[in-house]
């Protein structure tokens, strides 16, 4: 399989956002039941996508982020769900992407900051090799490192397809993938303060306390 040879990839570290806060029953989240909801208000911050928070959008603006967050701390105490039931609402993403072909590589099993600087612990050095694999249910991701380029593949180890195999150029990718780590520690950071609890950088096992009763 030959590598897609791109000039560059541009490394997006994200907060998911939802529009609703959902009390039903678990497990059961069915069409039926979605009317066992609250609005959420979206972060008060311009953004691209409603479903995103990217840290360049967040950076700046962690209050309005965390007054978003305030809703979900406060509708699962209306609700009596503890937070195992609503640790979703505080997952992140990482996307590397782009936009001039189009195209994208996700991490859709990376919630948190902990996951994601495996990944880029694991590629920041000079060997030459493999650096990194990972796989999960219908992802694998291997990255592959030469002199001056990365080859990074994302496919579904259950599926024929060959997936998605790029090459970028070394220095510039692992610049952009420290400071995209270091911006979302930053936010976190922040936003620890402004809550309390930090419930982004690994995962929580016992419940937060947060900063209001």
């Amino acid at each position: 399989m030959n590598a897609m040879v791109l000039d560059s990839l541009e490394p997006e570290i994200c907060f998911l956002i939802r529009d609703d806060f959902y009390y039903g029953p678990d497990r059961h989240a069915d069409l039926s039941e979605r009317n066992l909801v609250e609005k959420l208000i979206p972060p008060m911050l311009r953004q691209e996508f409603a479903s995103i928070v990217r840290t360049t959008e967040a950076r700046g603006h962690e209050k309005e982020l965390a007054d978003y967050y305030w809703q979900i701390v406060s509708a699962a105490r209306r609700h009596a769900k503890d937070f195992n039931h609503v640790r979703h609402y505080f997952w992140m993403r990482l996307w590397l992407s782009n936009a001039a072909e189009k195209l994208s590589i996700s991490f859709p099993w990376y919630d948190s900051l902990s996951e994601m600087r495996r990944f880029s612990g694991a590629i920041a050095t000079d060997a030459v090799g493999d650096l990194y694999w990972d796989e999960d249910q219908g992802w694998r991701l291997d990255v592959k490192g030469t002199d001056d380029r990365l080859l990074i593949h994302q496919r579904d180890p259950d599926s024929d397809d060959t997936g998605l195999l790029v090459s970028v150029p070394r220095s510039a990718f692992l610049r952009k993938m420290t400071e995209s780590m270091q911006d979302a520690t930053a936010i976190v950071a922040r936003l620890t303060q402004e809550m309390g609890a930090d419930v982004w950088t690994a995962y929580v096992s016992d419940g937060p306390v947060w900063n209001r009763p």
